[in-house]
């Protein structure tokens, strides 16, 4: 009878730990951790994010809720790739760029397009919190995937909307999503727009304000976004100084007494590669009677070696720093100014040369005397 009474006990203990070895369905685990992120008062994780097969950027995440907080409820940090920091508090979003040494500050006061600035910093779905909401809105209508192995986690798989995520089985966190996935016959990722890696995740950690405050940096330009800057027509243009390609200083005032044609621009902008064919037909056309320079804001020389190759440009390309941007009230590339004998901006625009501002542009340079 003591043998088949401790025979029972082990049959149900067997049975216990089988249970207790047993995962919890697809749903189960898409819930608990649909809850998880969405009662977390602190967040703490990083993001790597690669588009399509191109680049790859890593972000790290410091999140705090605060419920009086008037836009999006929750303070907020992001540091990108080691060189930029986005601080974000009750009305207060600045952006640290240290290999620009710049310092963004935007001003809620003056400018009603801050929501969308922030809107840009914040919910991309790098930042968990919108992956929280992307769950709670696909809880009733997602399609689980399968079941796979992910960096030697138990993970299931699943598709909302037109996004596929993988959830950690054990410790119910996002490990991954896939924006635009395709898959093979057996449910292998085998393409994407965008695929975010999440790790590092801590939840309820202690953050304080700190975290949420920029600190001014010696040297760095400081500028004010949403304030007016001065008018820029018709004032005197304000020196600089910059590099060329090989590193030497070039100033504004080496050319004094000399008409001028000045384009910023980045080698990223549709816009600004769609007007190098218009830069090359000034310089052409009214070489012998102004200089043209164009000032790349890259900041990155190889990439800016790379474009001037790529594009055959031969006229003068200078590198761009803060106090340029700052200085010029660069909103949009391609930024240009037309510069007469006596430096006086007597022209300045934005976007595509072409149409209208074309037109405009080439009159301003046909003035010049």
């Amino acid at each position: 009878m003591k043998i088949l009474f401790q025979y029972f006990i082990l049959i149900l203990f067997s049975l216990s730990c089988a249970e207790s070895k047993k995962s919890d369905s697809p749903e189960e685990v898409y819930s608990q951790t649909l809850e998880i992120i969405n009662e977390a008062e602190t967040l703490r994780f990083d993001a790597q994010i690669a588009f399509g097969n191109q680049r790859i950027t890593n972000h790290v995440y410091k999140i705090q809720r605060a419920g009086y907080e008037p836009h999006l409820n929750y303070f907020f940090y992001k540091e990108m790739d080691e060189v930029t920091q986005i601080y974000y508090k009750l009305a207060s979003l600045v952006v640290v760029e240290d290999h620009k040494e710049r310092i963004t500050i935007f001003d809620y006061g003056n400018d009603r397009s801050i929501p969308r600035y922030l809107e840009a910093y914040t919910q991309d779905e790098d930042n968990l919190v919108t992956v929280g909401k992307l769950l709670e809105e696909y809880k009733g209508s997602f399609t689980f995937l399968g079941e796979s192995q992910f960096q030697d986690k138990k993970v299931y798989s699943y598709e909302i909307g037109n996004r596929a995520i993988w959830i950690d089985v054990k410790d119910k966190m996002p490990v991954k999503l896939a924006l635009n996935p395709t898959f093979d016959d057996t449910r292998n990722l085998t393409g994407h727009t965008r695929l975010f890696t999440y790790s590092n995740i801590d939840f309820d950690i202690k953050l304080t304000e700190e975290t949420f405050t920029h600190q001014d940096k010696e040297g760095y330009v400081s500028s004010v976004f949403g304030v007016k800057a001065e008018p820029l027509l018709n004032s005197q243009a304000k020196d600089w100084t910059l590099q060329d390609l090989d590193g030497k200083q070039i100033s504004l005032s080496d050319f004094k007494g000399q008409n001028m044609f000045i384009e910023a621009w980045v080698s990223s902008c549709d816009h600004c590669i769609a007007s190098i064919p218009k830069v090359k037909q000034i310089e052409n056309e009214f070489g012998d009677k102004l200089k043209v320079i164009t000032i790349n804001f890259d900041y990155d020389l190889e990439e800016t070696k790379q474009a001037i190759t790529n594009h055959h440009i031969d006229y003068t390309v200078l590198l761009g720093n803060s106090q340029f941007d700052k200085d010029y009230d660069i909103r949009s590339f391609p930024s240009y100014y037309v510069i007469d004998k006596s430096g006086e901006i007597v022209y300045t625009n934005r976007g595509t040369i072409a149409g209208e501002k074309e037109k405009e542009l080439l009159e301003a340079l046909k003035r010049l005397k």
